[in-house]
């Protein structure tokens, strides 16, 4: 008598096994590195968000330094015309404002 063979379900294979095993290792391939990509992706955003915190930070702080007793950073002078008079400071200089009428300009003797 021949031996009877059936292939499918009844060949003792557990083809939802292999159905699942073949599914999670096209996952592996396919999905994974983009979960990964997603992941860093999210790190570099928070640290960049966190950059940005420290930095408005700095300003602020260096804002304070600025004009913290008349300021570190530099002075401004103007004049009205710069052909009567001008002048300068240095970031010692006294904060404040300061008029100097000019009512005679110098002659040559």
């Amino acid at each position: 008598m021949a031996a009877i063979n059936f292939s499918g379900l009844a060949s003792g294979i557990d083809s939802s096994a292999l159905i699942k095993s073949l599914l999670d290792q096209e996952r592996k391939v396919k999905i994974t590195p983009l979960q990964n990509q997603i992941t860093d992706l999210t790190e570099t955003n928070d640290t960049f968000g966190k950059l940005s915190t420290l930095l408005e930070t700095l300003k602020t702080n260096a804002s304070v330094f600025r004009t913290l007793n008349g300021g570190g950073i530099s002075k401004l002078v103007s004049s009205s015309d710069d052909g009567v008079v001008s002048a300068s400071a240095t970031t010692s200089a006294n904060s404040g404002s300061y008029a100097v009428s000019v009512t005679q300009l110098a002659k040559n003797a």
